[in-house]
This record gives C-alpha cells, structure tokens and sequence, in this order.
C-alpha cells in the first residue's frame, strides 16, 4: 500500500503516503522548534521578571524609563548608597534592560529597547503615584561591631537588618539604630549571639 507497482515490475514510492509523512515529519520539526523558541522566551521573561521583583530595582526601572541618569543623581533621589544602586543597576544590565554611557568621569544610565517596553507595561498595572516611590528610611549607619554580633548567628548580617523583624513589631532592625529601641535591639542581638533566641 505504501508503494505502487509499474509495469516493469518496479517499486516507486506511493507520492501521496510519502508526502504525508515528510509533511508529518516537518510539521513535528517545526513544533519542536516553536516549542524550543516558546520555552526560551518563557526562560527570558521569568529572568527579567525575577530582576524586576525588587523594590528598588523596579523604581530604578521606572525611573529610567523618565530619562537618562546618572548614579549619583539616583543615590540622592532613593536615599541609597552607591554600591546597592550600582548592583541593582548592574543586575539590570544583565538582563538587557539598561544601558550604560560614559561621560567623562559619569556614568550615565538609559534604558534600553526592552527596558521602555518592560517599563511601559509596568505602568499601565503600577499608578503613576506610586512609580519609582521607593526610598528607604534614613537610620543611623550599622555599627562594625553590632554586624560582627550579627554575624555570629546570621550568614548575611546586613540583610537581617533590612528584613521587617516580628520581635520589634515588624519594623526593620535597621529603623531602630539611634532610637530609644537600640538598646534592646542589642540585648536581643547578644542573646541570639549566645543562642538563646534566632
């Protein structure tokens, strides 16, 4: 049935089986190709969705999406030290969002392509009120000594200070250095030192 049978006794290929079964075979090439080329997609998108889940990151984001900037100009706008908005700048980097440009000692910041059109879709979801609204409160900075208290209980001692704490209420241990409260912060930070509380 898959073959048809000439005259002179030869075999030829039945064209309309054969057809079939390459057209079978391309159209199951061509799935797993678009299969591929989804799933890589899917890949990428879960990545910048991943970069842009932080607080800053997302504001730096928005931000850009207003105009070129430079670090400086967006330490002073956040309240942040320069290393955290320089790595959160990096990470976007790295995801192909945002472009560096030197300018004598400057380095400025834009975003790129994809950048505008990640940015633009966030705000149609996110109110142009709370756009680029991240700024951290102003404390006092972490003192050495109360980090390496810190470091005896907990791998990444300045990240626990900026993560909201039930012991204190839900605010950050980070918002009661230089308030009436630091003094009980560092009682319970030299009693988790000793193992009696994580």
């Amino acid at each position: 049935m898959g073959a048809i049978k000439t005259k002179g006794g030869k075999s030829l290929a039945n064209p309309r089986l054969s057809s079939n079964a390459e057209t079978g075979s391309e159209s199951s090439s061509l799935m797993g190709m678009e299969r591929t080329a989804r799933l890589e997609a899917i890949a990428t998108s879960s990545a910048i969705l991943g970069t842009i889940g932080d607080p800053l990151r997302l504001s730096l984001l928005l931000t850009l999406a207003e105009g070129e900037r430079g670090v400086g100009d967006l330490c002073t706008q956040f309240g942040e030290d320069q290393p955290a908005i320089s790595h959160s700048l990096a990470l976007l980097r790295d995801s192909g969002l945002v472009q560096l440009r030197r300018l004598g000692n400057r380095n400025l910041y834009s975003l790129r392509d994809r950048g505008l059109k990640v940015a633009n879709s966030i705000r149609k979801i996110v109110p142009s009120a709370q756009a680029g609204k991240h700024r951290r409160v102003r404390t006092s900075p972490i003192d050495p000594t109360i980090l390496d208290d810190v470091r005896g209980f907990i791998d990444d001692a300045e990240g626990w200070f900026h993560i909201p704490n039930p012991a204190f209420g839900g605010r950050k241990p980070v918002e009661l250095l230089g308030t009436a409260e630091e003094p009980r912060l560092r009682d319970r930070i030299m009693a988790a030192k000793l193992g009696m509380f994580s």
